[in-house]
């Protein structure tokens, strides 16, 4: 959110206006008056380009927009009752508008902070749905524990901002990794349940029976669904964005035989599991 915007828009909006009155010259008079035309299309390639740079300026100054605030549409509402309120007590000297303001603006205080003790004590599941891509977060109150691809620690990258606008939404604030299991499956327990991250090729002949609540599909796998469906019980089998389509396919319909429930990310978006409402 921008907090200089009258500043950026007292200039942009009369450069705007120029750049918009010359281009209209410049329609006009390609036609009849050449050498004016190119000096009308000049003023209004500098003027756009005047404006542009003015615009980044304003953008790049210290405190110029607040980031990494999560507000809810029933909040935002509540905001312009209060703008309004504080409006009516000084242009109309309303003092009713005032203690209304004063007292809008306790409960939205009060608001804010039972949602954010609430978050506090959250327990969430979440596997992103990232273009081609391998996110996961394990929520506990205020804190993530992430599981995916390096691509997603980059905060200058797509998958980053997905994740940061969500962890904007959960009231998360720290963020711990998961480091990988390199030596065989991968089981997170999670709660009281357990999560099984296929993330390399399993070695189906010397692998174990297992018996967990999720399968987190991580990777395009060589192996058929059945073939692993034999050494893993699941209830869901979660499957992430970076499996083609004939895969997901495949997938779906072992999941089907078995009667398993199946969520590909990629096609029904993001899969949550809060243990506070499921469980």
């Amino acid at each position: 959110m921008g907090c200089f915007f009258l500043l950026s828009n007292l200039v942009a909006v009369t450069l705007s206006t120029i750049a918009l009155y010359a281009s209209f010259i410049l329609g006009v008079m390609v036609w009849f008056v050449g050498p004016v035309a190119k000096v009308v299309g000049w003023i209004a390639e500098k003027t756009i380009m005047a404006m542009n740079e003015f615009v980044a300026w304003v953008y790049d100054l210290p405190f110029s927009r607040i980031e990494n605030i999560y507000i809810t549409t029933a909040e935002a509402v509540f905001i312009s009752v209060i703008i309004s309120l504080f409006s009516a007590w000084i242009l109309l000297k309303n003092k009713s508008a005032a203690v209304a303001a004063m007292a809008c603006i306790s409960i939205f205080i009060i608001q804010r902070e039972y949602r954010w003790h609430k978050q506090g004590k959250q327990q969430l599941l979440i596997v992103y749905n990232v273009n081609r891509g391998s996110a996961m977060d394990i929520v506990r109150g205020h804190t993530a524990s992430f599981l995916g691809d390096d691509d997603c620690m980059d905060s200058t990258g797509t998958c980053n901002s997905t994740l940061k606008q969500a962890r904007m939404v959960y009231g998360i604030n720290a963020v711990q990794r998961i480091q990988r299991d390199t030596a065989g499956f991968q089981v997170i327990k999670v709660g009281n349940k357990k999560l099984l991250v296929l993330d390399k090729e399993p070695d189906l002949r010397q692998s174990a029976n297992l018996s967990v609540d999720w399968i987190y599909i991580d990777i395009n796998l060589k192996a058929k669904p059945e073939w692993v469906l034999e050494k893993v019980m699941a209830n869901t089998i979660i499957a992430g964005a970076k499996l083609p389509v004939y895969k997901l396919r495949q997938w779906h319909s072992a999941a089907d035989s078995l009667h398993l429930r199946f969520h590909p990310v990629r096609e029904k978006g993001a899969f949550l599991h809060d243990f506070n409402l499921q469980d």
